[in-house]
């Protein structure tokens, strides 16, 4: 079975997602806001725009590098193959651990506190942009072989804490059609955009909203071949609220199924606040006055672990197999053929010995 983008008007079923330009509510505040508040979301979506217009090159030496400040797996320092850059639209230069490739990835094979890796980052405070609304990092712990989606999926673990994430693996694997969850494996999907199922969902979501804006929404982070809304027009950007709405209101769903093999983690979260260095970093020239912006800290350590090696394995079978239903059927219709062949030989010979009585009364 494939995956399709297609919208389905007559179930409920999958839930839809929100960009950031929605989360900004740049449509509603321009409609019924106030001064200040217009003049903030214009001010924020004019970052975002120009921040979307950059070339991959220019976005990435704009965007924060050098945030991993020490790593330790299983007590010993993280060898750099294990460790990937890639870029992300809404959360700027990403990295990952441990993905899956040709090299060799790492296992462990203990448990608790310190047995596995533990990160210490500094996210500099000081590079964040005015409209930045928070301050942290997006950790997401997703299988080795999963691309991760970073919009949908993670915890934002903040600067000046020790965050301990403890974990305990289940995998759940589900039957595809005719069966009831009709999942889909995304691995083998040839379109790039429907690679996993969060994917699936905005890959949806562009096309409706380039059929009834002629536009997509660039903070979707996918199918930007496609010609891209003006963030700052207020018509376009109203469309896409409007064609989001009338998705979630006429309750169609996009067809995007549960995956047919997952892994989740159970990730159990605990932080302790770190000790702070005296130190005060001061970002820019001072002001009139004489005063200068000081930069909050931006140290935090990261402790994932497993709490136990058991992993818990949810799988899907059919009631029937094929093999099962033919040998059931075949045993049945063998049970009833034999049975009729009996009880026509006992007829037959019930029939034979009245012929038998019916002669020899006859010719006595």
């Amino acid at each position: 079975m494939g995956c399709s983008t297609e919208i389905r008007k007559d179930e409920t079923g999958t839930p839809l997602l929100f960009s950031q330009l929605t989360a900004l509510n740049y449509c509603k505040i321009s409609r019924n806001g106030t001064e200040s508040q217009k003049k903030k979301t214009f001010m924020e979506l004019r970052a975002l725009k120009d921040f979307f217009e950059l070339d991959d090159e220019k976005r990435e030496r704009m965007l924060h590098n050098g945030m991993i400040r020490g790593c330790i797996f299983n007590g010993k320092l993280c060898p750099l193959h294990i460790i990937s850059d890639y870029s992300s639209y809404r959360f700027g230069n990403c990295v990952t651990f441990n993905k899956q490739t040709r090299k060799r990835s790492l296992k462990t094979s203990e448990t608790g506190v310190r047995s596995g890796l533990i990160l210490t980052l500094d996210v500099q405070t000081y590079r964040y942009a005015s409209v930045t609304h928070t301050i942290g990092a997006l950790l997401i712990i997703h299988d080795p072989n999963k691309i991760p989606s970073e919009e949908d999926q993670g915890y934002i673990v903040s600067p000046g804490y020790e965050t301990l994430i403890s974990l305990k693996q289940t995998r759940i694997s589900r039957l595809s059609a005719p069966y009831r969850d009709k999942c889909v494996d995304y691995e083998i999907q040839r379109d790039f955009f429907n690679n996993n199922k969060y994917q699936c969902i905005r890959a949806c979501i562009q096309k409706q909203n380039f059929e009834r804006c002629g536009c997509i929404d660039l903070t979707l982070g996918i199918m930007n071949n496609l010609n891209a809304c003006d963030l700052t027009n207020r018509t376009q950007a109203c469309c896409l609220d409007d064609a989001l709405e009338y998705m979630s209101s006429n309750s169609p769903t996009c067809d995007c199924p549960l995956p047919c093999n997952s892994v989740n983690y159970n990730e159990k979260m605990s932080r302790s606040i770190l000790p702070q260095i005296k130190m005060i970093r001061y970002v820019g020239p001072p002001d009139q006055n004489g005063r200068r912006c000081i930069a909050t800290p931006g140290k935090l350590r990261l402790n994932v672990f497993y709490s136990d090696l058991e992993t818990h394995v949810y799988e899907q079978r059919p009631k029937w197999e094929i093999a099962e239903m033919l040998s059931y059927f075949g045993n049945e219709l063998g049970l009833w053929l034999g049975v009729s062949f009996a009880t026509f030989l006992v007829i037959f010979e019930k029939l034979v010995l009245f012929l038998e009585h019916v002669v020899m009364y006859t010719f006595r």
